[in-house]
Order: C-alpha cells, then sequence, then structure tokens
C-alpha cells in the first residue's frame, strides 16, 4: 500500500510540475502518464517467469479473452 501511495504522490508531483510550466496542455500530460503506465506495467509483468499472458490479447483487447470472472469485477 506504501509503495502505491508513493507511486501517485511522485505522479501528482511530476504533473504539477509539468503543469506549472505550461508547456504542453494538462490532458497531453495525463495521456502520457497513462500510457507510460500502461508500457511499465507491462514490462514488469514481462519480467515475473511464473506470469504467462497474452501480450497481443493485453494490447488490442481479445474479446474471446475475457472470462465471467473479469466481467464480474469490472
Amino acid at each position: 500500500m506504501a509503495g502505491i501511495i508513493g507511486c501517485v504522490a511522485v505522479i501528482v508531483l511530476t504533473l504539477h510540475f509539468l503543469e506549472g510550466r505550461g508547456t504542453l496542455p494538462t490532458d497531453t500530460l495525463l495521456g502520457m502518464f497513462a500510457y507510460a503506465g500502461l508500457a511499465l506495467g507491462l514490462v514488469v509483468l514481462a519480467f515475473f517467469p511464473t506470469v504467462s499472458f497474452n501480450l497481443n490479447g493485453l494490447l488490442f483487447c481479445d474479446i474471446l479473452a475475457v472470462s465471467r470472472t473479469d466481467i464480474a469485477i469490472v
């Protein structure tokens, strides 16, 4: 839980700093953080040898890979 709070704090402070500079609009910065977070999450998952996942299914939304449990969680 502390790691999540730390990551969120770093993102918020970085977003506040970059927004104050005025070089990029806020929605552009949020989009950049969203895609960077997705890419970082996939890289971290790739380093776990016991985790098996279909990268194409995650990136391109394979509808056949969705289970009933996934739907219930959403």
